[in-house]
């Protein structure tokens, strides 16, 4: 008998667009934008949560910059520590809380990419699906440039 949470996600299903339900599988983020004032949002509503217009267009985002980040020593019980959590600013526009996983170095302002990840728990290993970010390698010189 498999875990009971093995295909269930933390975040409603349609804030993300998912094509393979594997950890680190490419995820994008549907955020949506204002056509009257230009407000870019995540996580998506119908209408704007600035200036009440109604209906917004989705937009999807996968990539962005770290805003600021922390390594966190102290959690709940059934959360595994240390694990790194920041603030990424997405592309398009929205402020995104995240954990960021991968054993890659990150800084204010380095890039990262969404990708699919459960939260783990201590006790069963494996948790719901959720959206994370994972640093972006640098490109080779003379790739893609």
């Amino acid at each position: 008998m498999g875990d009971q949470n093995e295909n269930k996600f933390l975040v409603p299903e349609n804030w993300l667009k998912v094509e393979e339900l594997k950890e680190g599988a490419p995820v994008k983020l549907v955020a949506a934008k204002c056509p009257a004032c230009q407000a870019v949002f995540f996580p998506p509503f119908e209408t704007c949560i600035r200036c009440g217009f109604s209906p917004c267009t989705r937009i999807a985002s996968s990539t962005g910059n770290v805003y600021s980040y922390t390594n966190v020593h102290r959690a709940g019980p059934e959360f595994s520590v240390p694990y790194r959590a920041a603030y990424v600013l997405l592309d398009e526009g929205p402020l995104v809380f995240s954990q960021i996983v991968g054993k890659e170095e990150i800084a204010v302002g380095g890039r990262v990419r969404a990708v699919l990840g459960r939260l783990k728990d201590k006790e069963k290993g494996s948790g719901m699906w959720t959206y994370q970010f994972s640093p972006e390698l640098p490109s080779a010189p003379g790739k893609g440039e």
